[in-house]
């Protein structure tokens, strides 16, 4: 086996890789990106700054519910309909464009001069 083979096959694998690792990103920071830019269904957590015990706050619906128990904070939660949208159509879309980009270009191109 050359080693240019294992080279174009190693590219190709950390390309797959990083392309995998970035449909769980949106997933793992949505909380945060959704209180920075605020967007999604906002929702009561327990805030972990409050050093006063443990409150339990995931059963209220209500921001004044949420604001009059001690330890709760009223947030965006990074899920609902904005969020769906983030991770579901819009994303077909962007994958869908550029994988019949490629292909057209991979008929109509040398591969080894597509990848490099």
């Amino acid at each position: 086996m050359k080693w240019s083979n294992v080279g174009v096959l190693g590219l190709l694998t950390l390309s797959y890789m990083v392309g995998e690792v970035a449909h769980f990103l949106i997933a793992v920071t949505s909380k945060d990106l959704a209180n920075s830019v605020g967007f999604g269904d906002m929702k009561c957590y327990t805030n972990m700054t409050h050093v006063e015990g443990t409150a339990v706050c995931s059963g209220f619906k209500l921001k004044e519910d949420c604001a009059g128990q001690s330890g709760c904070v009223w947030m965006y939660s990074g899920q609902g309909w904005e969020y769906q949208i983030l991770a579901g159509p819009a994303f077909i879309v962007v994958f869908t464009i550029s994988g019949v980009l490629m292909g057209f270009l991979a008929d109509r191109i040398s591969r080894p001069r597509l990848l490099s």
